[in-house]
Formats: structure tokens, C-alpha cells, sequence
């Protein structure tokens, strides 16, 4: 097995989930899994899985190890518990057509949003235009009364004033 592969596997074990297992003497690796992996890819409890190990314990034990506090899988050992659940591993059509309903609903709803993004953008485009006549007209007011309103600031000083 190549140096890199090695590394590769040995880091997976240290960081990730799943748990690289070296076999001293004999140089190869077998991939294990957490039993929290296998019940996640079950689709079963955790303690569903403690329980067929127990039930399945003369000959699964040697398929399971104890790696830092963790209970871990070997692939045979992975199998004996999908076969004692009467697991199959091909994939459910059912499970199939359910997820391409859902795709399909889920695309029809995005659809939906994207119209509705369009039609609040266009409104917003109108009331930036609305806002932008609206503040020429205001300029246009602002530039006919400042006279008056000159006139307006320099009574009311002057009442203050006392004059």
C-alpha cells in the first residue's frame, strides 16, 4: 500500500469519523465504523445496534474493537448486523420516488419564490422611481420658499431678540 495512502488513512482515523485500523505485522488497513456510524447508515438506534452485537456476540466479536473509548465495526461485522436486521442493500424505490417527489416539489416552490423575488424587485424599482420624482418635487418647493422662509427664521429671531 502506498506511504500516502497510508498517511491519508491514519489522519482519517485521528480527525474523522470514520476509523482507520492497522493491523501490526500484517501492513494493510480495514476500514471500521463507530457504532453511531452503522446505526446512522442503518437507519436504526444505537442501542439497536449494542443489541444484535449482543445477540450475534460468539461470532461478531472478532469484527469489533474498542479504539479510544469508541466502539468500532469491522465491514464483515457491519454485514452480520445488516443481515440479522434483514437489511437489503439495494436501495428502496419507494425511498426513491418519495426524494423525486419532493425534488420536484421543492423546484416548483423555488420557482414560485423566484417569481415573487421578480415582482417585489419590479415594485421596488417603481417606488425608486416614485421616491426620486418626489425629491425633485421637494427641490423644486424647497427652491420657491426659501425667501419665505428667510423671511419666517428672521421674525421669529427677532421676537426673541426683543426688537
Amino acid at each position: 500500500m502506498p506511504v500516502i495512502l497510508k498517511e491519508f488513512i491514519n489522519f482519517c482515523s485521528i480527525t474523522y469519523i470514520s476509523v482507520a485500523y492497522h493491523f501490526k505485522g500484517r501492513g494493510y488497513y480495514i476500514i471500521m465504523k463507530k457504532v453511531k456510524e452503522v446505526a446512522a447508515e442503518l437507519e436504526v438506534t444505537r442501542q439497536t445496534i449494542y443489541n444484535h452485537i449482543e445477540k450475534l456476540s460468539p461470532e461478531i466479536d472478532e469484527f469489533i474493537k474498542q479504539v479510544d473509548k469508541a466502539k468500532v465495526i469491522e465491514e464483515p461485522g457491519i454485514e452480520m448486523i445488516r443481515e440479522n436486521l434483514g437489511i437489503d442493500k439495494q436501495f428502496d424505490s419507494s425511498k426513491v420516488e418519495v426524494l423525486e417527489k419532493e425534488n420536484e416539489m421543492l423546484r416548483e416552490q423555488l420557482e414560485y419564490l423566484k417569481e415573487q423575488i421578480d415582482r417585489k424587485d419590479a415594485r421596488l424599482d417603481n417606488y425608486q422611481v416614485l421616491m426620486r420624482e418626489k425629491d425633485q418635487e421637494v427641490k423644486q418647493i424647497r427652491g420657491e420658499v426659501p425667501d419665505q422662509q428667510q423671511g419666517l427664521f428672521t421674525r421669529i429671531k427677532n421676537y426673541f431678540k426683543g426688537d
